[in-house]
């Protein structure tokens, strides 16, 4: 399977850029390579954990931009330190979806950042809680967002609109990738037309 990273318009649901990552070669780099001729001012550009250290955020704000940004296990001290907040004592905003044959709610809590956690330009935290019913039964999976947009203008609603058209990139790759038969990306991207 080719390793394509790509940015996508959430709203138009167009790809606006596409880019191999190099065999065996790192997508975090890459991110900053995809996005460097984008204009970015007044844009919220949003990425999975892979994409959430400290650089990455602080190179989308000084272009100009903003960041939702996932946070897992591969930023352990991030992730334990947003773990430890007391999300009990916060307001839920919770959503359910019957799609693709399972059910899933999912509970999202959004609180401004805390001054103890460091983070270039982060105005608030996420906790996103998904609870997926599949075949009878129950998954819980619990993630963390770090957010660059303040709460007085990104509701725990909107942040989850977000995070939702976040994956609708992951759908479309495997969709390209199955239909076209795509074995080697760079040598494919490097036969498209603009290309060199």
């Amino acid at each position: 399977m080719p390793h394509l990273l790509a940015a996508l318009d959430h709203d138009r649901g167009a790809v606006l850029a596409q880019r191999a990552v190099p065999d065996k070669g790192s997508e975090i780099p890459e991110l900053t390579c995809l996005l460097a001729p984008m204009d970015l001012t007044d844009t919220v550009v949003t990425a999975d954990a892979l994409h959430c250290p400290r650089g990455t955020a602080a190179w989308l704000t000084g272009r100009g931009a903003d960041y939702l940004l996932t946070v897992k296990a591969n930023q352990p001290g991030l992730r334990n330190a947003l773990k430890r907040l007391p999300w009990a004592k916060v307001p839920a905003h919770s959503y359910r979806d019957r799609s693709h044959g399972r059910k899933v709610t999912r509970t999202i809590k959004a609180i401004e950042i805390p001054d103890w956690i460091d983070r270039p330009g982060a105005a608030q935290v996420a906790q996103v809680r998904r609870t997926r019913i599949i075949k009878g039964r129950k998954h819980v999976e619990v993630v963390y967002v770090v957010c660059s947009v303040p709460m007085s203008e990104a509701s725990p609603a909107k942040i989850a609109a977000w995070i939702q058209g976040h994956w609708h990139i992951e759908v479309r790759h495997e969709a390209l990738c199955f239909r076209m038969e795509v074995r080697d990306p760079i040598a494919w991207l490097s036969q498209q037309p603009g290309r060199s």
